[in-house]
Parts: structure tokens; sequence; C-alpha cells
């Protein structure tokens, strides 16, 4: 097999910026990469959703088993900016994080004006679950990019064989190299 066909599936799930995308605008993408990061941040411990793709997972996943939510994301992404815009007179995405937080606090309690009630939450909700799948997905499916949400935990990744010994480790992560199924 020729080299490309033998580089891990993390080097090939790596887009660059927004190229690629297969769902989201780029204004789209910008505002729930902004969101997924406030939801994941990049800590001492790790890289935020961010550095690991989480916005690339979520449009892959939305072009195709998550396209039952194409509207859902449209139409918040819509009413957080209108709202950003009407309070702060700035985009979303260019608001300091603290007032990020204030507008994604006041949409998880469902207190946001312009969803009905019930929606702000649902969407909330949503969008953290979406996130987190990102960050923690296998690579292979567009987040997790260096295997960034695996390491923040000292998970290594699906292998076909782990050793009694490396099932006994449980102060340091295993002494293994990251890997994703695409890798196996």
């Amino acid at each position: 097999r020729d080299a490309a066909a033998q580089a891990p599936a993390a080097a090939a799930a790596k887009p660059a910026g927004y190229d690629g995308l297969a769902f989201f605008n780029t204004g789209e993408a910008r505002l729930v990469e902004a969101v997924s990061e406030r939801i994941w941040p990049e800590t001492a411990r790790g890289a935020g959703a961010k550095t690991a793709g989480a916005v690339h997972y979520i449009d892959r996943a939305l072009a195709g088993a998550y396209a039952r939510n194409q509207d859902t994301y449209r139409r918040g992404a819509r009413r957080l900016d209108a709202h950003a815009r009407q309070t702060h007179r700035k985009f979303f995405v260019d608001l300091t994080a603290a007032e990020q937080d204030e507008i994604l606090t006041r949409l998880e309690r469902d207190e946001l004006p312009g969803f009905r009630q019930g929606q702000g939450r649902a969407f909330f909700e949503m969008l953290r679950t979406h996130t987190m799948e990102g960050v923690f997905s296998d690579p292979m499916y567009g987040g997790n990019r260096d295997f960034a949400g695996w390491k923040a935990v000292g998970y290594p990744g699906p292998f076909y064989f782990i050793t009694e010994e490396q099932q006994q480790q449980t102060n340091a992560p295993l002494s293994m190299p990251y890997q994703s199924v695409a890798d196996l």
C-alpha cells in the first residue's frame, strides 16, 4: 500500500478551516464553533471543541445521519445571532466569552427571546450533545482532531487486544498509541 493509504484516520479527518463544509455556510460554522467552544472550552487539561474540530463533526452529521435537525440548526443560529445583535450590537462570534455564556445560559434555561416554550432548551441540549459527540467520537467522523478529546480523558481508542496489565492501569493513560477505528 502507498503512504497515503497507510496514514492514520486522524490525518484524513483534518479539514482546514471551513473548507469542505457539507451543510453549514461559513457564518453558521463560525457560530456553532463558538458555541461549541463555550460548551467544551480549552483548558490546561486539553484542547477545546474548536481545536478538536467538533464543528466539522456536526457539519458532517447534519449532512447525513442528523439531516432531520438541519432546520433546527439554521433557525437556532439565526435566533442566537439576532439576540446578540439586539442586546450587544455584535454578532455572537464577536462577543466576549462572558457575553456568550450569558446568552447560552439563557438559552439553556429556555429564557431566550425568539424561541417558543421548550425550543431554546431543546436547541441547547442538541448543541451540547453534538459538541460532546464531536469532541469524543472516533476521528473518522470529522471531530476529535488529533485525538484531542480522547487525550483529555486518557482513552487511546479501540484496540483488538488489551493485555491484563494494561487493563489494570488506573492512574495513568494506557501505554498505547492513539488510534481510530479506521486504523484497525
